[in-house]
């Protein structure tokens, strides 16, 4: 039997999907805006406020979300108070989050761990789940880091948070990537292109 040509998804046999598809989406943001702070487009219109100046939304290809994409300097951030977000709050026994990104990462003048979303609060012991690129624990640099934090501060034992899952492969610079981490109650996982990238003692 002989091979026929490859397969070619065609347009017309796709169904259409939006962000509020799925079920238990809480938020969804697009970065659409110009400027100013970012109000969720699906779900609970949650609002991300601009931190250390205005950020740009840069008109870029290959979003596939729209034209336009946040485009971070280098100490910019967008934030929202834990009381304004209560769905996003998910601590204690049995709970379950998912995070999904979509990233054209930049190279920076330093290195640093590159946090991309989540509830993260360094300071206060406050650290829930969060969505990291590079945090080069157990040489794994460059990767897709999923964070899921067991004591809310550092691991005990540790001088930090050592809960984390990592891809197998590195986030490329330049290039729109679809990363994410999942965490079911009880193991955390890291995604890199809808796939997880299984490795024995670090994903999950």
């Amino acid at each position: 039997m002989s091979a026929g040509p490859a397969a070619v998804p065609r347009p017309h046999y796709r169904l259409p999907v939006t962000p509020d598809d799925f079920p238990g989406l809480v938020s969804f943001w697009s970065f659409q805006e110009e400027n100013g702070d970012r109000v969720a487009d699906f779900g609970e219109p949650y609002r991300l406020a601009e931190a250390s100046g205005p950020v740009e939304g840069r008109k870029i290809s290959g979003n596939p979300w729209g034209p336009r994409a946040a485009f971070f300097r280098e100490g910019q951030y967008l934030s929202i108070p834990r009381a304004d977000c209560p769905l996003l709050d998910v601590h204690g026994p049995g709970q379950a989050v998912t995070v999904v990104a979509w990233v054209l990462r930049q190279q920076k003048s330093y290195r640093q761990c590159e946090f991309v979303a989540g509830q993260w609060n360094e300071t206060n012991r406050g650290r829930q789940y969060g969505l990291f690129i590079d945090i080069p624990a157990y040489g794994q640099d460059h990767k897709v880091s999923a964070h899921a934090s067991v004591a809310g501060g550092p691991t005990p034992g540790y001088r930090y948070c050592m809960d984390v899952a990592y891809s197998r492969s590195p986030v490329k610079w330049g290039d729109w990537q679809c990363i994410g981490l999942t965490y079911d109650g009880q193991q955390v996982a890291a995604w890199h292109g809808g796939l997880l990238e299984a490795q024995p003692t670090v994903n999950p």
